[in-house]
């Protein structure tokens, strides 16, 4: 017999009689509540419509689902979303984008579980002027055959994402071997000059999601959306910003010469960030298997006359080619003969374009990155060009050393690269040396540290005697002879403990640790030089506060004792059990007492 459910339906659709923004959040009021129940069922709860938009995304709040339960989306063009705990966490209690005016809203509540959730409010834009959704056959010549020869020709291609609002894109973003996105200054920096949230829709804030494999636009140049398994989450909390300007991180802009005029150019710069897993569980690099290569070019050679690619997201010739995957051929130039104002000259890539910057340099396409022909491998980023449609554009290269230094270690600095492809010869364990066979990156790598192995297949005997976790965050890898009884598969993720641990309970310990709890506060957060973590103990308890970066790796130990009923505080200063200073990142505190374990996390400026 069934038990009996206690359930709170409130519900209405949204429909439009006035024109819209460019894109707005509107109310939608919709409550769901049910007590737990004695066997798992999937049942629709709701459909969201809103007329006059040519995209929906939901936004829910006070979501409690157990840990078998989930929601299902589905959009009217077949499109479908799992949202579990995990997946909701990460895309903050809110969806991906659908094509399309309605979304229908089910949910699966597992067997004993109590589940409550309620949608406040959907994003929407400006489709009532009777536009009709334009197919792919329907778009001109020129643009699909762009687009098809982009993915036939360079597979990489698949590896470069877009940034959007729902609406528009703003940038280009790349995965490079550690799975990290790499993009250019505009995308989350603290010294951003975008609007912030609610501005408009303008915001940098608002464009948290990059999107791959994103099909054609619409000839009038509104987007259309991937499957919600190509859109992911942007941690917003876990950015990596820097400027380049001139001589220094602070000096005066960059100089570009014309005709014996002096033109100013956009400053440089690199942002990188982590992309999230999506409803898949996976990041981009893990489910699409495809990455970039990070070359530093040699000291002094300066790369005059080399032709590059430059694969974006942005504006083209034609009005439907708006925001859809291009690739333009560009031919670098001596950077002494263009700029001023830089010590070091060949950290920036300066570059013409066969066509007028005006028609093809826009922020979409900033951040794409600077590729050798029919390769993966890449030297730089696009940063940003000048006003004057005849002087060269500009990058950031892979020449600037702390670019290099800052994507290696962006997710840990206990980390050796393995990457068999790798065109750099005589590797050194660095992103952009990586050693070539997994043999040799164990032996070198220090006890504990990260094997950061591109995909692939590694046809090699290879004995491990120390203890390394082994990670595959863009692909497959397969370890020895394929099919042979020794031959082992990694399947992408990050990371993968491999070693020493039972692959089944690996890391679960630090999945715990990302459950935070409301009761554990740390101020200030961020912090830039140390931040002080505050609990309360409701009775005599021995006390752990550790510090542990995002892979779960122990940093630092700060309390280990006994401690009596009451308040107590305790203060990290950035460093580990060495004494180094840790770099900049997302981290977590995490209190063990005799009665649970929690954790909150803290972000290192």
């Amino acid at each position: 017999m069934k038990t009996f459910r206690i359930i709170l339906l409130i519900g209405w659709g949204c429909f439009a009689t006035l024109s819209l923004q460019a894109q707005k959040k509107v109310p939608h009021s919709f409550q769901f509540q049910a007590e737990a129940s004695e066997e798992g069922e999937l049942k629709e709860l709701t459909q969201v419509s809103y007329s006059g938009t040519s995209s929906l995304r939901l936004y829910f709040d006070e979501v409690e689902l157990g840990s078998n339960s989930y929601l299902l989306l589905e959009g009217s063009d077949g499109a479908k979303q799992k949202l579990d705990t995990k997946a909701l966490e990460n895309w903050h209690n809110s969806s991906a984008y659908f094509n399309g005016q309605n979304v229908k809203v089910s949910l699966f509540q597992a067997q004993g579980e109590a589940v409550s959730l309620k949608l406040k409010e959907i994003k929407v834009n400006n489709q009532d002027k009777g536009v009709k959704k334009t197919t792919q056959p329907t778009l001109t010549a020129n643009t699909n055959a762009r687009n098809q020869g982009v993915t036939k020709i360079y597979p990489w291609a698949a590896a470069v994402g877009r940034f959007t609002n729902g609406v528009d894109a703003l940038g280009t973003g790349w995965i490079a071997a550690n799975g990290a996105i790499v993009t250019d200054n505009r995308h989350g920096g603290p010294d951003s000059s975008l609007p912030e949230v609610g501005d408009g829709g303008n915001s940098i804030n608002e464009y948290d999601i990059i999107e791959f494999n994103v099909p054609l636009s619409n000839l009038d140049g509104t987007v259309n959306h991937p499957s919600p398994e190509d859109q992911y989450p942007i941690n917003k909390e876990y950015v990596f910003w820097r400027l380049i300007k001139g001589n220094s991180l602070n000096g005066d802009r960059i100089m570009v010469k014309e005709y014996s005029r002096d033109r100013t150019a956009y400053n440089g710069g690199y942002t990188i960030m982590e992309a999230l897993p999506n409803g898949t569980g996976k990041r981009p690099g893990e489910r699409l298997g495809q990455y970039f290569q990070v070359l530093r070019h040699n000291s002094g050679w300066v790369m005059d006359g080399m032709k590059m690619d430059i694969f974006h997201y942005g504006s083209g010739s034609t009005q439907a080619g708006n925001q859809t995957r291009q690739k333009v051929s560009v031919i670098l130039k001596n950077p002494n003969d263009w700029l001023k104002r830089v010590s070091d000259k060949d950290r920036f890539l300066v570059y013409d374009t066969p066509i007028l910057m005006n028609g093809l340099w826009d922020d979409n396409v900033e951040g794409a990155p600077v590729v050798f022909p029919e390769s993966n491998v890449v030297v730089g980023i696009h940063s940003e060009g000048t006003y004057d449609n005849h002087a060269p554009s500009l990058g950031t290269g892979f020449r600037d050393q702390d670019f290099r230094k800052h994507l290696g270690e962006f997710f840990t600095t206990a980390v050796t690269y393995v990457d068999q492809a790798s065109v750099a010869g005589s590797g050194n364990g660095n992103i952009y040396e990586p050693y070539l066979t997994i043999a040799e990156g164990s032996q070198q790598a220090a006890d504990n540290d990260i094997l950061n192995i591109a995909r692939g297949s590694y046809n090699e005997s290879v004995t491990i005697n120390k203890p390394l976790k082994l990670s595959a965050p863009v692909g497959a890898v397969v370890i020895g002879a394929a099919g042979g009884a020794n031959s082992r598969t990694m399947q992408p993720t990050i990371p993968a403990a491999l070693y020493g641990d039972d692959p089944s309970t690996a890391f679960a310990e630090e999945e715990d640790l990302l459950v935070e709890q409301s009761s554990l506060k740390s101020f200030p957060n961020p912090f830039v030089e140390r931040t002080e973590l505050h609990y309360t103990l409701t009775n005599d308890s021995p006390v752990q506060v550790k510090v542990y970066d995002m892979l779960g790796q122990e940093i630092q130990t700060l309390i280990q004792q006994e401690q009596a009923e009451g308040e107590h505080s305790v203060q990290w200063d950035g460093r580990n059990y060495q004494g180094k200073s840790m770099p900049t990142g997302l981290y977590i505190m995490q209190l063990k007492t005799g009665e649970e374990t929690s954790a909150v996390r803290i972000m290192k400026q």
